[in-house]
């Protein structure tokens, strides 16, 4: 006697609920119930072992019959090695654009394997040389390292160390054996960098770059010390770390803290100027100048970290300075300016180029562009004044925005403790120990008197227009 099994249907498409109550067949085979709309060809496969998400399409150009092809086991919730519906329906969009576009998607996969695979073998054989002391090797070795690859500034330090530390015209004993690297062949490298002429895009010329040279000298301690490992440093020839004794003093290096803080003029025409830029950068800019956070606790941030019914941006651990959670208040102006960022489907980051999925990047080409805005726009400013227009706009970094929103709160007499957790500086000392009030009433009311104040800075209030007469005699 058979046992009848009617399959179900899906005629308003699949759900994750009508999914999940999907039962198998009695006997032991599988059904299969399709998706409707623009993911028609998604179909879920229902066997007694699982429920599998498949692609119905003719892959190859002139084939005659479909094929289907697993996209990924169901679940409700996403988690690793399983696929949830929104994301199947998601991988079915991406598929079919690339059938169209007359790619096949398992070629591709099988390239990226490929590269992969190749990419592995690689960091394998590097990893062969490391072991046979060669500094660059040790060097790629140590970028790969989890360890470095959690760092804050993981890309401008990865950036330096490949800029400074393996081309072969900047070091010129980059292929040396580690324990060979002598203290000499550290000083000429670093003091190179220190006394180097640079000439930028404008014309200006600057003579040396201490800052430079100083981290590069951080990044060669660093990695001496990681290779100084008790596990390591056998594998690289090392006895002992030929350069523990130098110290920056020896170079005649020295950070000075920088000063610079933009005036009410070069505010105004920033904020001018960002406008111009348009979206993703002239929103992100404003954003800083508003919150006075870093560029990066900005830049990266994601709607998922934003509380728009507290008001608050929650920066994660992961992207702070002392790795701890940092809420940021959100005034009404940057919450006015969050209003004007687009939200998108496939991702969630704010600024991107890439529709969220990626944050927005090529910070040095933005800023150019910026700073030759603001120049017109402190140009216009003078006119309507009828001072002499600027020739030039005073060099300025975006970490600058920090310490002038930082100098507007104390002028706005901010007590200091308060102004500094709000551009999130660490307590130091008994302060930290003890003192455990998060100050979240206070930090809001401090941003908000800071809005409050950029509002008059970037349109001043139109000056009255009285005429003084004489008193009659």
């Amino acid at each position: 006697m058979s046992i009848q099994f009617s399959v179900p249907k899906a005629k308003d498409g699949l759900t994750v609920k009508s999914i999940a109550g999907f039962k198998p067949r009695p006997d032991g085979g599988f059904y299969e119930v399709s998706d409707i709309g623009e993911t028609k060809a998604l179909h879920v496969r229902v066997s007694a072992r699982a429920k599998v998400f498949y692609m119905n399409a003719r892959w190859k150009k002139g084939a005659t019959s479909a094929t289907s092809r697993a996209i990924g086991e169901f679940s409700e919730i996403d988690r690793a090695g399983f696929v949830t519906l929104a994301q199947a329906r998601d991988k079915a969009r991406e598929w079919e654009a690339l059938r169209r576009a007359g790619i096949d998607p398992a070629k591709q996969a099988a390239e990226e394997k490929e590269a992969q695979e190749r990419a592995k073998a690689k960091a394998e054989a590097d990893a062969v040389t490391a072991q046979a002391g060669v500094f660059s090797a040790v060097v790629e070795a140590y970028l790969a390292d989890a360890e470095f690859r959690k760092q804050r500034r993981l890309t401008a330090s990865e950036r330096e160390i490949r800029t400074e530390l393996l081309d072969p015209e900047r070091n010129a004993w980059m292929s040396k054996l580690m324990p060979e690297v002598e203290d000499e062949d550290v000083f000429a490298l670093v003091a190179a960098i220190r006394d180097r002429k640079r000439t930028y895009s404008s014309g200006r010329e600057k003579l040396g770059a201490p800052y430079q040279a100083i981290n590069v000298f951080d990044h060669v301690k660093r990695i001496y010390a990681w290779a100084m490992n008790p596990e390591r440093r056998k594998k690289f020839g090392l006895r002992y770390n030929p350069i523990v004794h130098l110290q920056k003093k020896d170079f005649k290096l020295k950070k000075h803290p920088r000063q610079r803080v933009l005036t009410p003029d070069e505010i105004r025409a920033f904020w001018l100027a960002t406008k111009e830029l348009g979206y993703p950068y002239g929103p992100m800019y404003r954003l800083l100048l508003v919150t006075g956070q870093r560029l990066n606790e900005i830049a990266q941030a994601s709607w998922p970290e934003f509380d728009l019914r507290e008001s608050v941006l929650v920066v994660p651990s992961e992207r702070f300075k002392s790795k701890a959670i940092h809420r940021v208040a959100l005034s009404d102006l940057a919450l006015e300016i969050l209003a004007t960022v687009p939200r998108f489907e496939k991702g969630s980051f704010l600024f991107s180029l890439k529709n969220g999925r990626i944050p927005a990047r090529a910070f040095g080409t933005t800023k150019k562009k910026l700073d030759e805005l603001m120049l017109v726009e402190l140009k216009k400013i003078a006119a309507e004044r009828g001072d002499p227009e600027p020739a030039s706009l005073t060099p300025f970094v975006n970490h600058d925005l920090r310490r002038s929103v930082r100098t507007q709160l104390a002028a706005l007499k901010v007590p200091s403790l308060v102004a500094e957790m709000v551009i999130g500086h660490d307590v130091k000392g008994l302060e930290r120990v003890y003192n455990q009030y998060e100050f979240e009433k206070e930090k809001r009311e401090a941003l908000q008197l800071w809005a409050d104040r950029l509002r008059l800075i970037v349109d001043p209030p139109a000056a009255p227009n009285v005429v003084p007469m004489r008193r009659a005699s």
